[in-house]
């Protein structure tokens, strides 16, 4: 009963990252730092989970990768689906392309469709995209060839490259230059005029829709934030002793994993964070894989809610080892309120406060998986004993 918990959240995430199909086979790697080598020819479906990772050789199959750093400069002959901090394609991929980046840059070439969510992308002039840009983007300039059209949503966009179909687009700011050319019709949804170079072609209509406008709401009144902030500390003060009861030894061992391992609760927890949402949206593509990916995203955001509660018994319970006997379990239940305060106190510090819930949720995350992956390994018995602090 114990461990149910943890084997039901990793089961979930592997066959979340596995997609809706039964491959029979595929090479899975993890590391912190992962690099196919340019000789290198894989022939399998490829899933990579790391820091930084680097595609130089071919791979016969689809790619899936998270991580900090991803970058493909060889060839993939599948599909990808990338997420991270910085994604790169300058390789080929000759089908298609799934990508979730803060920034992202293409001077490659995709086949089929680029599916694109992200804060800062750019497709270089070298670029190729084989039939559809869809996107939805902070800022995007393009440089390169879509050979059939572009859809989606941004902030702005900038376009100077070659689209052989319509562009259609709701928009901040839109930018056509004199280099551009858009094979169709171009419609944007914005509230400002389009900045179009005389020296573009477009070579069909061109169609300005103004932007739906959304008034301010007046509620009649406010919550108060100390108010607010006191009923959630609450809240999860209650939940992380209902979790502590339930699962002791999950709990623990989250906490033992952040004392002794806590760079290592860093990288999993980012990798974590990135990974899960993406690969279920891209699962839940497919009817059969709706409920796989629905479960999915339950189960995680299960996780970032515990995530504060690993973390604030870490703190507790280090604080507390300077006056009692951390390893009783009232003691771990004091140790949680403690560190629940402690975490409420820094929301309220200028500069830090705003983000103390992402490195939490870091945190957290890591030491959870990490005790999830200690735990499959070793025998049912009691509470572990906790590490001392």
């Amino acid at each position: 009963m114990k461990q149910r918990l943890g084997f039901a959240f990793m089961l979930a995430f592997i066959l979340t990252l596995l997609g809706a199909s039964a491959a029979s086979a595929a090479d899975f790697r993890t590391d912190t730092s992962i690099t196919i080598g340019e000789g290198e020819v894989i022939d399998d479906d490829l899933y990579l989970l790391g820091t930084t990772l680097v595609i130089n050789g071919t791979v016969n199959g689809d790619v899936f990768a998270a991580g900090t750093t991803v970058r493909i400069n060889g060839t993939v002959n599948g599909n990808v689906s990338l997420a991270g901090e910085s994604v790169t394609i300058d390789g080929t991929v000759s089908q298609g392309a799934r990508v979730a980046a803060n920034d992202f840059f293409m001077s490659g070439s995709v086949g089929q469709d680029l599916l694109l969510l992200g804060n800062t992308n750019a497709i270089g002039s070298s670029a190729v995209i084989g039939r559809d840009l869809i996107l939805t983007v902070s800022s995007m300039t393009i440089d390169g060839t879509i050979e059939r059209r572009i859809a989606g949503v941004a902030d702005m966009v900038t376009h100077n490259g070659s689209v052989g179909a319509e562009f259609d687009i709701s928009v901040g700011d839109l930018i056509i230059t004199d280099g551009a050319s858009i094979g169709g019709d171009l419609t944007y949804r914005s509230e400002k005029e389009a900045e179009i170079a005389g020296g573009a072609e477009i070579g069909g209509e061109t169609t300005q829709e103004m932007a739906a406008e959304t008034d301010d709401i007046d509620v009649g009144f406010s919550f108060d934030s100390i108010a607010f902030g006191v009923a959630g500390l609450i809240m999860t003060a209650v939940y992380g002793t209902v979790l502590l009861l339930i699962f002791p030894r999950l709990s623990v061992t989250a906490s033992n994993q952040l004392l002794e391992n806590p760079l290592m609760s860093i990288g999993m927890g980012i990798v974590f964070l990135i990974v899960v949402p993406i690969v279920s949206i891209l699962v839940m593509i497919t009817v059969v894989g709706i409920p796989l990916g629905l479960i999915a995203l339950l189960l995680y955001g299960i996780a970032l809610f515990s995530a504060q509660v690993f973390v604030g018994l870490t703190i507790g319970r280090l604080i507390l080892s300077f006056f009692a006997d951390g390893k009783r379990r009232l003691i771990q239940f004091f140790g949680l309120l403690i560190g629940l305060l402690i975490l409420y106190g820094i929301s309220f510090i200028p500069y830090v406060g705003p983000w103390a819930p992402l490195i939490v949720v870091i945190l957290g995350l890591g030491g959870l998986m990490m005790a999830i992956g200690r735990l499959r390994h070793e025998p049912a018995r009691g509470t572990p004993q906790p590490a001392e602090g």
